[in-house]
């Protein structure tokens, strides 16, 4: 979905939006390395720019916080502007401030003419406009994750997929996660990075939102290593 036509800035303000990955990644310090010589992970955040199901926000919060627990070191990006993106975020940030005491590593990757609202992490203007902003931050990362979401978060899902970026979609939560507008989402269609127990737990609105924050939390482990 595009930002609010309120949250546009001075143009004259602005820097130049990035165009590549690679830029994306020297910013965000993602082709340093790490102890064991790979190149940091990224988990980019999918999802609705509203929150409709009873169970998200909780949800969101529970992804955030186990993220924090068992990944502190992970860098994350977000479309800065959905309340998908700033509650996983926000958790994930206020965790890692009070548990491992670390700069959490996040950035917001708003377009060209918008500015993000949120109050934590780093800005980068990256896009022309919400449409190449999308493409970026769906190929941009080791591993992807959405919840909710109408057709933008679809049209992120299926770039992510397009671009071999492993995507975990949190059915439970409905929107383009549950495979609407056509996003590449279907409870039968189980990718082969994730374990039928997780994904089942991806799923199944009858768990508890920390059972699937753990589930997620698993799988971000066993793609990008601890």
């Amino acid at each position: 979905l595009a930002l609010s036509p309120n949250t546009m800035t001075n143009n004259d303000e602005l820097p130049q939006p990035i165009l590549n990955i690679e830029e994306i990644w020297t910013k965000i310090g993602a082709d340093e390395e790490n102890e064991e010589k790979k190149p940091l992970p990224i988990l980019a955040i999918f999802g609705g720019v509203d929150l409709w199901h009873p169970d998200s926000e909780s949800l969101c919060t529970s992804i955030g916080r186990e993220l924090a627990k068992r990944l502190p070191s992970l860098t994350i990006v977000t479309g800065a502007n959905a309340a998908v993106h700033d509650k996983i975020a926000s958790a994930f940030y206020n965790d890692v401030m009070s548990l491992h005491n670390m700069t959490p590593r996040i950035y917001h990757l708003a377009p060209w003419g918008y500015h993000c609202s949120f109050k934590y992490g780093q800005q980068l203007c990256v896009g022309r406009d919400s449409a190449e902003r999308r493409a970026l931050l769906a190929r941009c990362a080791t591993v992807a994750l959405s919840v909710e979401g109408g057709p933008g978060t679809a049209d992120e899902m299926a770039k992510a997929v397009e671009a071999n970026v492993p995507l975990i979609p949190l059915g439970r939560s409905g929107g383009a996660s549950s495979g609407m507008f056509d996003a590449p989402s279907r409870h039968g269609s189980r990718p082969e990075f994730i374990c039928q127990k997780d994904w089942d737990l991806c799923w199944d609105k009858f768990v508890s939102v920390d059972e699937s924050a753990q589930a997620v939390s698993r799988i971000v482990l066993s793609i990008v290593g601890s």
